[in-house]
């Protein structure tokens, strides 16, 4: 439990230092992978069903109106082990992830449903019934940053 929270403290750290947008999407992406030790993370927008987000951040993905709630099924945070990992989310990292953390973003009434995955090759790293109050810090701390770098 100390080495995650001291792992979350590191992410925060470094999502406050990013400068931009581009920064952020940088240390969502690719700084707090190593950091928290997991393979892979991406962050996932809905479109709204008329506009397409015109997404140019690798690690950045965008899906049809409602997909997000489906895979949530009404939760914040789901963590699931023994999983082949989702194309949409992972891209062609999907076949390494076998187990993932997935956390809605609530960035603002007018931004579209997002949320952050993180997956692992590690079967059993994110299981059902772990805590999720550290990770759901995390990611109240990345809404934040969002807002704040999309200038809403």
């Amino acid at each position: 439990n100390m080495s995650n929270q001291s792992r979350i403290q590191r992410s925060v750290l470094r999502i406050l230092e990013a400068k931009n947008l581009d920064e952020l999407i940088h240390a969502l992406t690719i700084d707090i992978i190593n950091i928290l030790g997991v393979d892979i993370c991406a962050v996932i927008v809905e479109s709204n069903g008329h506009d397409i987000p015109h997404v140019h951040f690798n690690g950045v993905r965008v899906v049809p109106p409602d997909t997000i709630d489906k895979w949530m099924d009404g939760k914040q945070a789901l963590l699931q082990d023994n999983i082949s990992g989702i194309e949409a989310i992972y891209g062609g990292g999907a076949g390494l992830v076998q187990s993932q953390l997935l956390m809605r973003l609530e960035i603002s009434p007018e931004t579209p449903p997002a949320l952050i995955a993180f997956g692992s090759r590690d079967a059993n790293l994110f299981k059902e019934g772990l805590g999720t109050e550290h990770v759901r810090f995390l990611a109240s701390v990345i809404e934040r940053a969002l807002l704040q770098k999309l200038g809403l």
